[in-house]
């Protein structure tokens, strides 16, 4: 993997918000006193809209807009900011995406498809917006960050042992480094990572970091 280091941030961004997101919609579904609306497991449906509609409304998920709709019911925390998270999400989606092809993907899904073909200043625009709505729906839900700290080993740019992992999709984790000073210094930072960015936080492969050295 040798994406940019924005790129790998958003994707983890994203990941992690997909899954605070998925908590949150089971609160609110328990707010509205709704019953299985999974239901079959409906197929998701392509959710870009056609140039006339409203590019804040449903995303034909289904399931998220099943809901979306629980939210102009209840009159909760929990239903304000699923509602505010997914217009922000359709939104971000197609300004972002541009063209490129909608498949039957949710605005999330897309947006982690097409990723890495984001220009990387764009895809750190996703990045911090993806983290902040992420910090906010689990400290709402009281969640934790999902990551796991890597003990004894350091970070190359910082000498801490701040190092955690964290996951990027279903199968595959990334390595950041928590500490929020450590933001790369550009082509003479030691960071080792694949591409050098200036003032992004540090990031790598899994795979990568397998190969430094535990901290004595």
């Amino acid at each position: 993997m040798n994406a940019h280091p924005h790129s790998l941030h958003a994707a983890t961004n994203l990941w992690s918000l997909d899954t605070a997101l998925r908590h949150l919609a089971d609160r609110v579904r328990s707010e509205a006193g709704a019953r299985d609306i999974y239901g079959d497991g409906g197929t998701l449906q392509a959710w870009r809209p056609r140039p006339d509609r409203n590019p804040t409304g449903g995303h034909a998920d289904p399931i998220g807009d099943a809901v979306l709709g629980m939210t102009y019911r209840i009159d909760t925390p929990c239903a304000d900011r699923y509602r505010a998270a997914t217009a922000t999400l359709c939104w971000l989606a197609i300004h972002t995406l541009g063209d490129l092809p909608a498949e039957n993907r949710t605005p999330i899904q897309q947006l982690l498809h097409h990723i890495d073909m984001v220009p990387p200043q764009a895809a750190a625009e996703v990045a911090r917006w993806a983290a902040d709505e992420d910090r906010r729906i689990r400290e709402l839900l009281h969640l934790d960050t999902g990551q796991q700290p890597i003990p004894g080993v350091t970070c190359p740019a910082c000498s801490r042992v701040s190092l955690a992992t964290s996951g990027i999709n279903a199968t595959s984790t990334v390595v950041v480094c928590t500490n929020d000073l450590c933001t790369c210094l550009g082509d003479i930072c030691l960071c080792g990572m694949n591409i050098h960015a200036d003032g992004a936080r540090h990031i790598w492969t899994a795979a990568y970091v397998s190969t430094w050295k535990v901290a004595a």
